[in-house]
Formats: C-alpha cells, structure tokens, sequence
C-alpha cells in the first residue's frame, strides 16, 4: 500500500472551495457587521468541512477503480462523526450520540463540540472588532484541527481492527495449511 497522494488539480479545487468559503465569510461580516460573526463562523466551518470531506469521498473513488469506493453508509458515518462535534482529549475513537456500527465502538463519555455560544463571547476591553473575528476565527480552526484530529484517530481505530483481524486470519490459515501438510505426510509414509 503507497502513500497517499492527491493531485495538484484536486489540491488546487480543494484550497479554491475553502478560499471561496473565506470570501464570503469576510463579505457577510463587512456589509452586515458585528451580528454576522457567529453565523458566518458557523457556515464557515460548515464549508470547510464539506470542502473536506467532497475531497475524500473523490479521492476514494478515484483510487479505487478495482473495488467499491466507500459506500454511502460509510460516507454518512464519516459525516455524522464529523458533525458529531466531540473531540479525542475525552474520549476514545467512539463518539457520543452515535448507535455502534458493526465496527468496534468504545464506551462513550466526551466532550461536546464547543457551542456557538462561545463564538458569542463579548469583546474584550480594549479589542477591536477584527482583533475579536481573529480570536474567534482561530477558535473555530481549533475546533476544526480537533474534530478532524479525532476523525483520523477513528479512522487508524477501524483500519488496525480490521488490519489485525485479518492477520489472525491469515495465521489460522497458514497453521491449517501446515497440519494439513504435516498430516498428508505422515499418512503417506506409513
């Protein structure tokens, strides 16, 4: 298995998306003021994981021609678990409010995605208004580096599960191969 590589042209779509998304951010928040912060840094974040996640879904497909790419279940669970908003400090590569799916799931306890309530922090004495959209801008980049930092763990969770089940099964079948083997043997040297 190489290493994963995605085209300048999808690199290039993918930075387009989040710089567009960026635009229309500063747009809302320029014509409509200090009210469009928290919801354009809602949207925003909303973009930006779209953007992400229209990525991976193309990338799977395109790389895998021999097999399925990921199926629509496994897209919506990477979205639910995107949107789930509950981050790996507190948790382990489960997530709270989900129903297990046939994957192992862990006993679930976490902390929520950080409400838009803290996106509506008051300004601090002495900060101006774009001093408060980049805190609350940096804020929301936190969030999205946690969210998807706890998406890649899950991810490494179900490949090792899946990766180790596999070489169990591989083990049992290379120990039948031999007992078989050894068993031929010894009956035709009788």
């Amino acid at each position: 298995m190489g290493k994963f590589q995605m085209s300048e042209e999808d690199k290039e779509n993918l930075r387009n998306k989040m710089c567009q998304a960026i635009g229309v951010f500063c747009d809302d928040i320029q014509s409509k003021g200090e009210e469009q912060v928290t919801v354009g840094l809602e949207e925003l974040e909303k973009n930006f994981n779209e953007a992400s996640l229209e990525a991976i879904f193309a990338q799977c497909q395109d790389n895998n021609q021999e097999s399925n790419s990921l199926l629509p279940e496994q897209q919506q669970e990477l979205r639910n678990r995107i949107y789930s908003g509950v981050h790996p400090e507190h948790e382990g590569p489960g997530f709270t409010g989900q129903k297990p799916g046939p994957e192992k799931d862990f006993k679930q306890k976490g902390l929520h995605h950080m409400s838009p309530a803290c996106l509506t922090e008051a300004q601090k004495p002495g900060e101006s208004f774009c001093d408060r959209v980049l805190r609350l801008f940096q804020k929301m980049l936190q969030r999205l580096r946690k969210t998807w930092q706890a998406v890649l763990a899950w991810v490494q969770e179900k490949l090792a599960f899946l990766l180790s089940t596999v070489q169990f099964i591989f083990s049992e079948i290379k120990s039948f191969y031999f007992n078989v083997a050894e068993f031929f043997s010894s009956s035709f040297q009788v």
